[in-house]
Order: C-alpha cells, then sequence, then structure tokens
C-alpha cells in the first residue's frame, strides 16, 4: 500500500526522533500535510531533511497535459481562464503541461496546409530522385515524372502565396462570435503564444483580466515580457505569420469540434464527463488525475466555482 505524503513524512519524522535525532519544534503550527510546502515551513518546524529524503524517494509521473479551447472575448471563457486555468497553473504548474488554443467559435477560416517550403532544397531532392531513376528506368518515363513533381511543386508555391497574401491584406479574413475585435484578440493571443514562451499565460491572463482586453495587451506585454518588442507582436498580428498561426488553431479546434467554449482537454482526450467537473473546480481534477505524489496544494478543501458558456 502506497502511504500519502503526510503518512510517509510523519513515518520519516518518527524513524528520525527514534534515531535521536531533534523533535518538530512546538511552535510549528503546519499540519502534517504541509511541512514540506515551502522551505520556511520546513525550517521552522525543523523537517527539512526529512522533505528533502521525501522529495528525492517520490516517483515522478508525466504531468497532466491540459488543453483550453476559448474564445478571447467569450465571457464564460474569460471568466474560467482567469479564476480557475491560471490560478491552478500557478499553484499546479509542476504537475500540469498547459496548451492554450485562441479560435472557439470562430467562422470562416478555413484550415490549409502550411508550408513554407525551401526551394533549392526541393530542388536538390528532385535532383537526387532523378540520379536514382535514371539507371532503373527508361529515360522518358523519369522526365515525365519529374516534369509532373515539378508543376506540383509549383502550385503548391503558388496557392501558398496567394494565401499568405490575402491574410496579410484583409482585414477581416473570418468572423467571431463577439465581433471584429475579437478576431483581433484572438489571433494577438496567438501571437503571443507564439512569441513570448514561458510568459504567454502570464501575458494573456493579464489581458482578459482587464476591462479592455486589446488596450491592456502592450502594457501586459512590456510588463511580463520586456525583451520581447512590441513591434514584434503587431508584426505578426498584422501579416501573414498571424494568418498561419490561426488557420493552425481552426485545424486543432475543427478536429475535435467542441460544443462550446470554454472546453477543456486532459491528456488529449475528448471526455464530455468530466466537463462539468473541469469547469466547476479545474484545481481538483488536476489534482485528482495527476498519479504521482500529490503536491502539498492539492491538500484543501472542494469549492466549486460559477461557470458560463458561449
Amino acid at each position: 500500500m502506497a502511504l500519502g505524503r503526510g503518512a510517509a513524512l510523519c513515518l520519516l519524522v518518527v524513524m528520525e526522533m527514534c534515531a535521536g535525532g531533534p523533535p518538530r519544534r512546538a511552535s510549528c503550527p503546519y499540519p502534517p500535510s504541509q511541512w514540506c510546502s515551502s522551505l520556511q515551513v520546513a525550517l521552522q518546524c525543523q523537517v527539512q531533511k526529512q522533505c528533502m529524503e521525501l522529495s528525492a524517494t517520490r516517483q515522478r509521473r508525466p504531468p497532466v497535459a491540459v488543453a483550453l479551447y476559448y474564445d478571447s472575448l467569450c465571457p464564460g471563457s474569460r471568466l474560467f481562464l482567469t479564476q480557475q486555468l491560471f490560478p491552478t497553473w500557478t499553484l499546479l504548474q509542476d504537475v500540469m503541461e498547459l496548451t492554450l488554443v485562441p479560435y472557439g467559435n470562430t467562422q470562416g477560416l478555413v484550415p490549409v496546409l502550411d508550408l513554407d517550403l525551401d526551394l533549392v532544397l526541393v530542388l536538390d531532392l528532385v535532383l537526387d530522385l532523378v540520379l536514382v531513376l535514371v539507371p532503373v528506368l527508361d529515360l522518358d518515363l523519369v522526365l515525365d515524372l519529374v516534369l509532373v513533381l515539378v508543376l506540383v511543386l509549383v502550385l503548391v508555391l503558388v496557392l501558398d502565396l496567394v494565401l499568405d497574401l490575402e491574410l496579410q491584406n484583409a482585414t477581416a479574413p473570418f468572423s467571431c462570435q463577439h465581433g471584429e475585435a475579437e478576431c483581433q484578440s484572438n489571433m494577438m493571443e496567438a501571437c503571443i503564444l507564439h512569441l513570448a514562451g514561458p510568459a504567454s499565460l502570464q501575458i494573456i491572463h493579464c489581458m482578459e483580466a482587464a476591462a479592455h482586453l486589446l488596450q491592456a495587451a502592450r502594457p501586459c506585454v512590456e510588463l511580463y515580457a520586456p525583451a520581447l518588442r512590441w513591434a514584434a507582436v503587431e508584426g505578426c498580428t498584422a501579416g501573414g505569420r498571424g494568418g498561419q498561426l490561426m488557420r493552425t488553431h481552426a485545424a486543432r479546434t475543427r478536429l475535435l469540434k467542441p460544443p462550446h467554449v470554454p472546453w477543456v482537454t486532459f491528456n488529449g482526450e475528448l471526455r464530455e464527463e468530466v466537463q462539468d467537473r473541469a469547469l466547476g473546480s479545474l484545481f481538483h481534477l488536476v489534482c485528482d488525475l495527476y498519479k504521482g505524489g500529490k503536491p502539498p496544494a492539492c491538500t484543501g478543501a472542494l469549492v466549486r466555482l460559477d461557470r458560463s458558456l458561449c
């Protein structure tokens, strides 16, 4: 039978005391489940050695993969992201892996294959193919095959170029449930996720918590990712890269087909039976789904929060 964190720690403390080690201070006001919650608590309760031993022996398990499909201006999405997702990630980021997909109920954007092809590399591959096939097949047949490959390549490159130009020139290539502002903010958050790296969730939380999301974007970026130039975000949003990112989110969302947003998946699985739990208490659901040693934060009481949908 596996020992819980508190039980295992108590056992270690008892063993230490029996071996002549110092007892826990009477002034320690924390229950055993919180002794290893921070270095300060461990030092106050004189169990830092036991906490280090417990941490070293605890078996690491894969994190819980959480993906949120949402619309940036959907009231339900904003409420869930600011009041549940961000606090949960703040407390449990060591045991969860987070993906954000800002697309939601957007309409009119057709997901296409994104090809940024290196023409020289492709031509080298075609040449290598010719050198391999010439000794084996008839020369005329090889030339016909090469001609077909080149024509297909040219068509793909032209199509990709036209789509990029359309996305760069179009002001609203798709429509969103909450208006053009949501289309802009969805793309901006997609660009921030692409450019800001680990700081992206803090930036997006800052934006979603503000009264005016688009106006808050630049101050939020400058606060949480000062090394990221605002011009790079604007260039991504106004240029072809933002459209490519949105096409990727479109393909991912349409493959999942969520009936509403916000919608949460766990470990890549579409599980309708856990949506109510996820929207009511994401924090405790992540605690339950994690198969390793439970973090100290997971020992609190269950609290269900309000939710709304779009």
